[in-house]
């Protein structure tokens, strides 16, 4: 249903993130925006479905930005910790090219400072560096799974992880930017060098992961899609 000029205005004097979640339509998200859309939209679905057991929805009562800049830095552990842990390494193992490996392998260093730069920013918070379960993050990592399991060890396979990889890293950046923003505006002036960085380093890792796409594996991916329908 096609959404009103009136309510398209509305929308649009909303903070970017939010207006993509709302607004049937009228509006062209940038992938950043895509995927923060995406995360509210699955806050809200935790919220309205009934917990099964203790401890499973999203958010509990959040009063404050500060209490909030917490729950999303503790998302963040969960998914840096998760992609130093196995993420990154099994997309590593089952990639077909040098090229898409040697970029992976760079970006798990990378990682493995995101996750030290957290650690000093819950220091510099004085709260204990801790994960929040991320259903967002696992539901994008599950997706390499299906690419490893349903594709075989080729240049189509580096392609469908390639997309599994910048999938990933636009969540990162819509997640690293809203921190950024809320570091900036509640002057936690320690957070802001470190979370800049990380964000930084994402933008890098997935403008790469696109670079390696279009000049190598999309179009060996094209040429092994045309010679098995010969």
């Amino acid at each position: 249903m096609a959404a009103s000029s009136g309510n398209v205005k509305k929308y649009r004097d909303m903070p970017s993130v939010f207006a993509v979640a709302m607004c049937p339509n009228g509006l062209n998200a940038s992938p950043q925006q895509t995927a923060m859309a995406n995360r509210i939209q699955c806050v809200r679905a935790a919220a309205r479905a009934p917990a099964k057991q203790k401890g499973l929805s999203m958010f509990g009562k959040v009063k404050s930005l500060r209490e909030l800049f917490e729950i999303e830095l503790r998302y963040a552990y969960d998914c840096e910790r998760k992609l130093v842990e196995k993420g990154l390494p099994t997309m590593i193992e089952n990639s077909h090219s040098t090229e898409l490996r040697n970029a992976l392998s760079h970006h798990l260093e990378e990682t493995r400072s995101h996750v030290t730069r957290l650690e000093r920013i819950f220091g510099a918070l004085g709260v204990d560096p801790d994960t929040k379960g991320n259903d967002v993050f696992d539901k994008l990592s599950s997706a390499v799974k299906d690419s490893v399991s349903n594709i075989e060890d080729s240049p189509l396979r580096d392609a469908a992880l390639i997309v599994n990889g910048n999938l990933v890293e636009h969540y990162e950046i819509a997640t690293y930017g809203s921190l950024l923003d809320f570091a900036r505006s509640l002057g936690l002036n320690n957070a802001v060098p470190l979370l800049q960085e990380t964000l930084e380093e994402e933008k890098k890792a997935d403008a790469k992961l696109t670079q390696i796409a279009e000049t190598l594996m999309n179009p060996k991916a094209a040429r092994q899609t045309a010679g098995a329908t010969k």
